[in-house]
């Protein structure tokens, strides 16, 4: 119901109310008729009493008097009381009065009394009237007892209908009542939220209008001015008093514009037919209150019914806009000449800097050469000093070995079999340091031609060569994820990795953390290496990528090695490095996109 219309709700109120006024109007012509019907019986049944009074009397003259005027009178108060009597025995609405007229024998009793005195007007023998007078009390006291039953049930009636109408009333008020919460207020609310919803749009209507920088001027269908707001005042200096409500928009069309606007604003008006200005912006002229005549940009919008019509106007004054045109194409007039001077000279300045580009260009390959080849030494001394920890404990074995063979042939045990052990596994311990090396040639290799190489397999070389330094500081090195090949300068890759991971192992160290944890990751062609060496500081971390920058301390850093890590990735590979802290560390993030 709350979702119905105003219009949807009280239709059927409407209707409801008037359905009990139709009841009402039927209960109480009911009502009326029942009374009136009840006061005939009432009136009816009395009267019989007094009949059959006046029919003694009557019967007393007409023995007395035999003439015609007696007759009459008792032959039509026999006919009285007997119609009487007849119309009183099709209303015996109740059992009591059933009894009284049957079991009493009051209907009997009364066709003989009615019969004595026809049979006196037939006979006039006194005999009928005697016998009539005898049964009359009898006949009196059950008229008594019918009359108050006939009172009684018309009061009962009287009483039933009473009670309808009162219930009648009850439930209206109830409906009415119902109707006032469910329809009436509901629907007052809705009208007034309409109401206010209508007075807020027109609120905001008139205050976007008023607050809009251009000028805003409507009409309707008669060519009466409906808007003109506080920047069309200022623009035309006309007033809205002036305005509002006339047809003084001829006021601000200049002459030569005045034919063609009538023309067009009658046609639109009456037919709804543009004649092509509709939402489109327009350079016209416009006047002023004082005569001054100044270009305009104007734009039209409507809204055309058959019961109205409403055209507004949309008006900004590009007046300052056309001088700054005129002055702005009179600057491009001096630019241009500016230009072809300034070109000129600019075309001997970028002839002397190609000269200076070319010979400082060749200076910076060098330097950068120069920076290369820090970076590589730095790498192949951390290389070796790995190497050098490599080999200590195989020489230690292959030491041992040698000085126990003395004791061992002393102890007789060496034999054929002693031998090949002996040989066998000193074969597997200059095999792990002959490993070593290879690794340490590949990874200073010299590669002219990039190549397509796994990136895992690229990983787990440089980890096996610094994995002995890396165990004997507690540091335990991880690779996991899914494998992905590269197209670069394997050794070049593998420079980077080795880096990652000696500052990752040196930050740890310098933490004195004690159990020390790099992690590598193969992710979706990114290679990511976390520690939980503590982290970059945030006040260098953007930094570190930089040449010769370093959190070191002297001598212990050149500050080449993420700077050529960065260039390796980014120039020679094409993929991308990026560094932040994560957890209890640094995070090193290669991208790859090749491959």
């Amino acid at each position: 119901m709350f979702n119905l219309s105003i219009t949807q709700r009280y239709i059927p109120a409407v209707l409801l109310v008037a359905f009990f006024i139709i009841v009402a109007n039927l209960l109480t012509k009911n009502v009326i008729s029942s009374n009136e019907e009840y006061g005939k019986i009432i009136n009816i049944s009395g009267k019989q009493r007094m009949l059959s009074q006046r029919l003694v009397i009557l019967g007393i003259n007409y023995t007395a008097d035999r003439n015609k005027s007696t007759k009459s009178e008792l032959k039509d108060a026999i006919d009285e009381i007997s119609s009487s009597h007849q119309y009183l025995l099709t209303k015996v609405f109740t059992k009591e009065l059933s009894d009284i007229y049957y079991k009493q024998g009051l209907n009997d009793e009364f066709d003989k009394y009615v019969l004595n005195f026809t049979n006196l007007l037939l006979t006039n023998n006194q005999e009928y009237l005697k016998q009539s007078r005898d049964s009359s009390k009898s006949i009196l006291m059950k008229l008594d007892k019918a009359v108050k039953e006939y009172e009684k049930y018309a009061n009962s009636q009287l009483e039933i209908l009473a009670q309808y109408e009162f219930y009648l009333m009850l439930t209206t008020l109830f409906v009415l009542l119902l109707e006032v919460f469910f329809i009436f207020k509901p629907a007052a609310k809705k009208i007034e939220a309409n109401t206010q919803e209508i007075i807020n749009k027109e609120e905001y209507e008139k205050a976007v209008i008023e607050s809009n920088n251009n000028a805003i001027i409507a009409i309707n269908e008669t060519g009466k001015i409906t808007t003109y707001n506080k920047k069309a005042e200022q623009m035309f200096g006309w007033t809205k008093e002036e305005m509002i409500n006339t047809h003084n928009l001829s006021y601000i069309v200049p002459h030569e514009y005045k034919d063609k606007h009538n023309i067009s604003s009658i046609k639109y008006l009456k037919t709804g037919e543009s004649c092509g200005i509709l939402g489109k912006e327009h350079e016209l002229q416009a006047i002023k209150k004082d005569g001054t005549i100044f270009p305009i940009v104007i734009s039209f919008g409507s809204s055309y019914k058959q019961n109205g019509v409403l055209v507004v106007a949309n008006i900004s004054d590009i007046t300052l806009h056309k001088e700054n045109e005129s002055k702005l194409k009179a600057l491009n007039e001096n630019l241009e000449t500016i230009i072809d001077e300034k070109t000129k000279k600019l075309q001997e300045i970028n002839e002397n800097l190609e000269y200076l580009i070319e010979t400082k260009t060749n200076e910076n390959i060098k330097q950068l050469e120069i920076i290369q080849e820090q970076s590589k030494l730095a790498s192949m001394g951390e290389m070796i000093g790995a190497i050098a920890h490599q080999w200590r404990q195989p020489l230690n074995e292959i030491n041992m070995s040698i000085q126990n063979l003395d004791d061992d042939y002393s102890d007789g045990l060496i034999d054929k079999e002693f031998i090949d052990k002996f040989i066998g596994k000193n074969k597997n311990t200059i095999k792990f340091m002959s490993n070593t090396i290879d690794d340490f040639r590949n990874f200073f290799r010299i590669d002219k031609v990039k190549d397509r190489f796994s990136t895992k397999e690229a990983i787990n070389s440089t980890i096996s060569i610094q994995s002995t330094q890396l165990n004997s500081h507690n540091i335990n090195i991880t690779l996991s994820g899914k494998d992905f090949e590269i197209d670069g300068f394997r050794s070049e890759f593998q420079q980077v990795i080795l880096n990652i991971i000696n500052n990752a192992k040196d930050a740890i160290i310098s933490k004195n953390i004690k159990d020390g944890k790099i992690d590598i990751v193969l992710r979706d062609r990114y290679v990511e290496i976390s520690d939980n060496g503590g982290g970059i500081s945030k006040d260098v971390i953007n930094r570190i990528f930089e040449p010769y920058f370093t959190t070191k301390d002297q001598g212990k850093g050149t500050g080449i090695g993420l700077y050529m890590s960065k260039m390796i990735i980014e120039d020679n590979i094409g993929g991308t490095v990026n560094v932040q802290n994560y957890n209890s560390g640094a995070k090193f993030i290669l991208g790859f996109n090749n491959g």
